[in-house]
C-alpha cells in the first residue's frame, strides 16, 4: 500500500501541471505495451490492489488539474446521455442483478464482486478524462502509440533473433495434434492499431510522417500474432486486409474485383515471404489451423480426435445457465 500510495502522489503532482501528458502515459501504462507490468508487478507489491484499480486512478487524476474542465464534458447531452446511462447500468445490472439477484439474492455473491470485478462497475468513468483529452491532445495518442509501438517490435525482434529475454513472451504448445509452439507476446499495447494503418497507407495511397516505420510496425506485428497460432487473429487479418479494401472500393465507386487488389494480394505475399524465411513451419501451422477451423465450423469438432471445447462444453453450459434465469441472465 506504500508505493500505491508513493505512485499515486507523485503522479498526482505531475498531473497538476502536465495533465495532458500524464493522462496519454497512464493509458499506456493501462495498455501494459509488451505485458511488462501484469508480468512483473505483483498484487502484493500494490498493497493487494488489482492493477486495473490503479489504472483507473491514474487515468482520473489528471481531471483535477486547474488546467482541466470536467463541465466541458457534460456540455453536450449525447454525452450526458450516455454517462448517465452507464451509470444506472452499473449499479441497477451489475450491483443489484448479476451481483445479488442473479446468484439467488446471494450477499456473499455481491461482495464477490465487489472485491474481484469492481473494473466491470466503476471502470467506465473513464469515458470522461478520456473525451476531455482526445479533444485536448489526441496528437500525444498518437506520438505514445508510435514510440512504444517501435520500441516493442524492436524488442520483440532481439528476442526472437537472439533470444535475450528483453520482452516476456507466452509459449506454449498449440494443441493441434503437432509440436508446434504458440509465441505471442502478452499484450500488444498499441501495435496492433498499426496493421490496419499500415494497410489502409497502402491501398489508399496516403501520406503520413514515419510512413515506412508504420508499415515495419504493421508487418511485425502481423508476423506475431501468426506466430501466436490464434484461429481469431489468423481470420481477422485476412478479414482486415479485405474489408479495408471493400470500403475502398466503396469511396472512390470503383469495382470489387478491380487491378488495385493486387495490393491487398501483394501485401499478403510479403507476409508470407517474411515467414517463409524465418518460420517456415508456421506456414503449414496456420494452414493446419485454417484446415481444424473449417471442420469445427462444418463438423461440429476439430481433426485428429479433438473436440473443441467451447462447442461441446462451454456453449451448451450458457444455453443452460440462460434457460435457467431467462429474463435477468
Amino acid at each position: 500500500m506504500i508505493i500505491f500510495t508513493v505512485i499515486v502522489l507523485i503522479y498526482l503532482i505531475f498531473s497538476l501541471r502536465f495533465p495532458d501528458f500524464m493522462f496519454w502515459l497512464a493509458v499506456t501504462i493501462f495498455l501494459d505495451p509488451g505485458g511488462y507490468i501484469i508480468t512483473y508487478v505483483q498484487r502484493s507489491m500494490i498493497g493487494g490492489l488489482q492493477i486495473t484499480d490503479v489504472g483507473i486512478v491514474m487515468l482520473t487524476l489528471p481531471l483535477i488539474s486547474p488546467k482541466i474542465n470536467i463541465r466541458s464534458y457534460f456540455n453536450y447531452p449525447d454525452n450526458k446521455w450516455i454517462f448517465y446511462f452507464l451509470l444506472i447500468y452499473a449499479i441497477v445490472y451489475h450491483v443489484i442483478v448479476f451481483g445479488f439477484i442473479a446468484p439467488g439474492n446471494n450477499f456473499k455473491s455481491l461482495l464477490h464482486l465487489l472485491q474481484y470485478e469492481r473494473l466491470t462497475i466503476w471502470g467506465f468513468i473513464a469515458i470522461i478524462p478520456g473525451y476531455i483529452f482526445f479533444r485536448r491532445s489526441y496528437h500525444l495518442m498518437i506520438r505514445f502509440a508510435f514510440i512504444t509501438s517501435i520500441l516493442l517490435v524492436a524488442l520483440y525482434m532481439i528476442r526472437q533473433f537472439t533470444g535475450l529475454p528483453v520482452i516476456p513472451l507466452r509459449i506454449a504448445e498449440r494443441g493441434i495434434g503437432t509440436n508446434a509452439l504458440r509465441i505471442g507476446m502478452i499484450s500488444y499495447g498499441y501495435a496492433y492499431w498499426f496493421i490496419y494503418i499500415s494497410l489502409m497507407l497502402l491501398i489508399y495511397k496516403l501520406e503520413l510522417p514515419w510512413k515506412n516505420w508504420i508499415y515495419i510496425i504493421g508487418l511485425v506485428v502481423a508476423v506475431a500474432q501468426i506466430l501466436s497460432l490464434t484461429r481469431r487473429s489468423t481470420l481477422s487479418l485476412l478479414y482486415s486486409f479485405f474489408l479495408i479494401y471493400f470500403f475502398y472500393t466503396r469511396i472512390i465507386n470503383l469495382n470489387i474485383i478491380s487491378f488495385r487488389i493486387t495490393r491487398v494480394f501483394i501485401s499478403i505475399g510479403v507476409l508470407i515471404l517474411i515467414l517463409y524465411l524465418f518460420a517456415p513451419d508456421y506456414i503449414r501451422y496456420t494452414r493446419d489451423i485454417m484446415e481444424n477451423t473449417l471442420n469445427v465450423i462444418n463438423l461440429g469438432h476439430e481433426d485428429m480426435d479433438y473436440t473443441d471445447a467451447r462447442l461441446t462444453r462451454d456453449i451448451p453450459g450458457h444455453l443452460a445457465l440462460f434457460r435457467q434465469s431467462p429474463i435477468i441472465g
